[in-house]
């Protein structure tokens, strides 16, 4: 067999099948029809949840009462519009918070590095006054969670100056005794002027 004839024989199959196959407006035609039984079986199906809402007719009822016997409307019976009675309870006792034994100490020992405070506000253009708030763990002795806030018209602190007061008030520890070890240590507040 020669090439030419290899040639004509696979032209004649594709053609044969081609024939065969669908044109562009019968599958148009194929995926319309295919759209269209989707959406009808979508609507039957709605239509059985429909039925199934319903209520049945119980067999032996006899006929159903047109009428509907109204609800008395009286206030108190948890209708709308109506008051809900008031219940006695008893009074909840707030705990109140035990006071930190060693908090004077600790004051006592953040007004002693007051030297070393001093030093970082060197050049300073006018006083001013700092809120520190952070975690005091008291059988460490170490401090955490730090909040720096100028007080009043204080100037904001500078990186610099925000990281020697840190350094300064951090380092070393503190000596406090601690009675009872507490899970969250507590936050303590103090107002530094400088």
């Amino acid at each position: 067999m020669t090439l030419q004839r290899r040639r004509e024989a696979a032209r004649a199959r594709l053609e044969k099948r081609r024939a065969g196959l669908p044109t562009k407006r019968s599958r148009r035609r194929r995926w319309g029809l295919l759209v269209v039984l989707l959406l009808l079986l979508a609507l039957l199906h709605e239509c059985e949840e429909v039925e199934e809402l319903a209520e049945p007719v119980s067999p032996g009822t006899g006929a159903v009462s047109d009428v509907v016997e109204p609800v008395s409307a009286e206030p108190g019976l948890g209708l709308p519009g109506g008051r809900v009675p008031a219940t006695a309870r008893p009074r909840m006792p707030l705990p109140t918070p035990d006071a930190l034994p060693w908090l004077s100490s600790f004051e006592m020992q953040v007004a002693a590095r007051s030297p070393r405070l001093a030093a970082c506000f060197e050049g300073a253009t006018r006083p001013g006054a700092l809120r520190w708030t952070t975690r005091v763990e008291a059988t460490t002795g170490t401090v955490s969670d730090h909040l720096l806030e100028p007080v009043l018209e204080a100037d904001p602190l500078r990186a610099t100056q925000r990281a020697c007061v840190l350094e300064v008030l951090t380092s070393p520890r503190y000596t406090l005794e601690a009675r009872d070890r507490r899970s969250v240590p507590p936050r303590v507040s103090l107002v530094i002027e400088f």
